[in-house]
Protein backbone atom coordinates (compact mmCIF):
# COMPACT_ATOMS: atom_id res chain seq x y z
CA UNK A 1 0.00 0.00 0.00
CA UNK A 2 1.16 3.08 -1.06
CA UNK A 3 1.00 6.59 0.87
CA UNK A 4 -0.06 9.41 -0.96
CA UNK A 5 1.48 13.13 -0.06
CA UNK A 6 -0.87 15.46 0.15
CA UNK A 7 0.36 19.15 -0.86
CA UNK A 8 0.08 21.31 2.20
CA UNK A 9 -1.83 24.78 1.19
CA UNK A 10 0.48 27.32 0.80
CA UNK A 11 -1.37 30.13 -1.42
CA UNK A 12 0.27 33.81 -0.08
CA UNK A 13 -2.44 35.50 -0.73
CA UNK A 14 -4.74 33.22 2.10
CA UNK A 15 -2.28 33.35 4.44
CA UNK A 16 -1.72 36.94 6.31
CA UNK A 17 2.06 37.73 6.86
CA UNK A 18 2.49 39.52 10.04
CA UNK A 19 4.84 41.74 8.58
CA UNK A 20 2.85 42.94 5.51
CA UNK A 21 1.86 46.20 5.08
CA UNK A 22 -1.83 46.57 5.35
CA UNK A 23 -1.65 44.23 8.01
CA UNK A 24 0.84 45.72 10.31
CA UNK A 25 -0.42 48.98 9.87
CA UNK A 26 -4.15 47.70 10.52
CA UNK A 27 -3.22 45.10 12.90
CA UNK A 28 -1.39 47.36 15.94
CA UNK A 29 -1.96 47.15 19.64
CA UNK A 30 -1.83 51.35 19.68
CA UNK A 31 -4.80 50.69 17.21
CA UNK A 32 -6.85 48.84 19.32
CA UNK A 33 -6.31 50.74 22.47
CA UNK A 34 -7.16 53.95 20.31
CA UNK A 35 -10.66 51.74 18.89
CA UNK A 36 -10.89 50.73 22.45
CA UNK A 37 -11.42 54.68 23.85
CA UNK A 38 -13.37 56.01 20.06
CA UNK A 39 -16.49 52.73 21.64
CA UNK A 40 -16.17 53.75 25.20
CA UNK A 41 -16.41 57.57 24.79
CA UNK A 42 -19.32 56.97 22.18
CA UNK A 43 -21.17 54.53 24.07
CA UNK A 44 -20.92 56.43 27.57
CA UNK A 45 -21.91 59.83 25.68
CA UNK A 46 -24.93 57.98 23.96
CA UNK A 47 -25.71 56.41 27.34
CA UNK A 48 -26.66 59.87 28.64
CA UNK A 49 -29.14 60.36 26.51
CA UNK A 50 -30.69 56.77 27.05
CA UNK A 51 -31.41 56.62 30.65
CA UNK A 52 -34.55 55.29 31.70
CA UNK A 53 -35.36 54.85 27.74
CA UNK A 54 -36.36 50.89 26.92
CA UNK A 55 -35.75 50.38 23.34
CA UNK A 56 -36.77 46.93 23.20
CA UNK A 57 -33.74 44.21 23.21
CA UNK A 58 -31.01 47.21 24.37
CA UNK A 59 -32.49 48.83 27.84
CA UNK A 60 -30.21 51.47 29.93
CA UNK A 61 -30.92 51.86 33.52
CA UNK A 62 -28.14 53.07 35.23
CA UNK A 63 -29.64 53.90 38.54
CA UNK A 64 -26.75 54.44 41.04
CA UNK A 65 -25.70 57.30 38.88
CA UNK A 66 -28.99 58.91 38.27
CA UNK A 67 -29.73 58.49 41.87
CA UNK A 68 -26.25 60.16 42.84
CA UNK A 69 -27.36 63.18 41.14
CA UNK A 70 -30.63 62.95 42.06
CA UNK A 71 -29.60 63.27 45.51
CA UNK A 72 -27.31 65.65 44.76
CA UNK A 73 -29.33 68.15 43.08
CA UNK A 74 -31.55 68.02 45.58
CA UNK A 75 -29.34 68.70 48.17
CA UNK A 76 -27.90 71.78 46.71
CA UNK A 77 -31.37 72.81 46.32
CA UNK A 78 -31.61 73.28 42.44
CA UNK A 79 -33.96 73.26 40.20
CA UNK A 80 -34.87 69.06 39.01
CA UNK A 81 -34.36 70.00 35.55
CA UNK A 82 -30.50 70.67 35.95
CA UNK A 83 -30.59 66.76 36.10
CA UNK A 84 -31.40 66.34 32.46
CA UNK A 85 -29.36 69.18 31.22
CA UNK A 86 -26.59 67.54 33.32
CA UNK A 87 -26.82 64.27 32.04
CA UNK A 88 -27.36 65.24 27.94
CA UNK A 89 -24.59 68.07 28.71
CA UNK A 90 -22.27 65.48 30.00
CA UNK A 91 -23.49 62.93 27.29
CA UNK A 92 -22.60 65.47 24.18
CA UNK A 93 -19.06 66.31 25.84
CA UNK A 94 -18.09 62.78 25.45
CA UNK A 95 -19.33 62.27 21.61
CA UNK A 96 -17.32 65.53 21.34
CA UNK A 97 -14.09 63.63 22.86
CA UNK A 98 -15.24 60.31 20.63
CA UNK A 99 -15.24 62.53 17.37
CA UNK A 100 -11.17 63.75 17.23
CA UNK A 101 -9.58 60.17 18.55
CA UNK A 102 -12.28 58.56 15.57
CA UNK A 103 -10.16 60.84 13.66
CA UNK A 104 -6.67 59.76 14.95
CA UNK A 105 -7.57 55.89 14.68
CA UNK A 106 -8.98 56.38 11.22
CA UNK A 107 -5.51 58.53 10.08
CA UNK A 108 -3.66 55.66 11.47
CA UNK A 109 -5.61 52.76 9.64
CA UNK A 110 -4.99 54.31 6.61
CA UNK A 111 -1.79 55.49 7.15
CA UNK A 112 -1.72 59.16 7.08
CA UNK A 113 0.21 62.14 8.77
CA UNK A 114 -1.59 64.17 11.15
CA UNK A 115 -0.73 67.14 13.16
CA UNK A 116 0.92 66.37 16.50
CA UNK A 117 -1.18 69.27 18.44
CA UNK A 118 -4.18 67.81 17.27
CA UNK A 119 -3.24 64.34 18.35
CA UNK A 120 -2.34 65.58 22.05
CA UNK A 121 -5.56 67.32 21.80
CA UNK A 122 -7.70 64.61 21.43
CA UNK A 123 -6.37 62.89 24.18
CA UNK A 124 -5.97 65.63 26.53
CA UNK A 125 -9.72 66.02 25.91
CA UNK A 126 -10.41 62.68 27.46
CA UNK A 127 -8.12 63.38 30.44
CA UNK A 128 -10.14 66.31 31.34
CA UNK A 129 -12.96 64.77 31.16
CA UNK A 130 -11.75 61.77 33.87
CA UNK A 131 -10.54 64.78 35.83
CA UNK A 132 -14.11 66.18 35.63
CA UNK A 133 -15.58 62.66 36.44
CA UNK A 134 -13.04 62.31 39.78
CA UNK A 135 -14.06 65.95 40.53
CA UNK A 136 -17.93 64.74 40.63
CA UNK A 137 -17.16 61.58 42.01
CA UNK A 138 -15.79 63.64 45.31
CA UNK A 139 -18.68 65.96 45.19
CA UNK A 140 -21.28 63.33 45.11
CA UNK A 141 -19.40 60.92 47.80
CA UNK A 142 -18.76 58.16 45.89
CA UNK A 143 -15.61 57.23 46.54
CA UNK A 144 -15.76 53.61 44.35
CA UNK A 145 -15.95 56.04 41.27
CA UNK A 146 -13.70 57.88 42.10
CA UNK A 147 -11.07 54.61 41.90
CA UNK A 148 -12.70 53.75 38.74
CA UNK A 149 -12.42 57.38 36.95
CA UNK A 150 -8.84 57.36 38.83
CA UNK A 151 -7.74 53.61 37.08
CA UNK A 152 -9.61 55.26 33.81
CA UNK A 153 -7.47 58.58 33.86
CA UNK A 154 -4.10 55.99 33.99
CA UNK A 155 -5.06 53.41 31.52
CA UNK A 156 -6.12 56.75 29.42
CA UNK A 157 -2.85 58.25 29.76
CA UNK A 158 -1.17 54.86 29.35
CA UNK A 159 -3.04 54.22 25.85
CA UNK A 160 -2.11 58.32 25.05
CA UNK A 161 1.63 57.03 25.80
CA UNK A 162 1.66 53.73 23.72
CA UNK A 163 -0.31 55.27 20.70
CA UNK A 164 2.09 58.44 20.58
CA UNK A 165 5.02 56.13 20.56
CA UNK A 166 3.46 54.03 17.96
CA UNK A 167 2.37 56.65 15.56
CA UNK A 168 5.86 58.17 15.81
CA UNK A 169 7.77 55.28 14.72
CA UNK A 170 5.44 54.72 11.65
CA UNK A 171 6.32 58.88 10.96
CA UNK A 172 2.20 59.46 11.24
CA UNK A 173 3.24 62.35 13.81
CA UNK A 174 5.16 65.46 12.74
CA UNK A 175 8.54 65.18 14.50
CA UNK A 176 8.40 68.90 16.37
CA UNK A 177 5.52 71.42 16.79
Amino acid sequence: MALVEVPHFTHAAAIAKPNSGAFSRVCTLANLAVAYWVIFWLMNGVEEFLIRQDLGTFARYDQSRTEQLVAFVMRADLPVAWLDLLLVGMGAIQLVIALPLLLVLTHSLKGRWMKRKFFEMSFFLGGVMFVGFSGLDIILGESAGLWGSGVFLIVFLLTYKLAKDSFEERGLLETNS
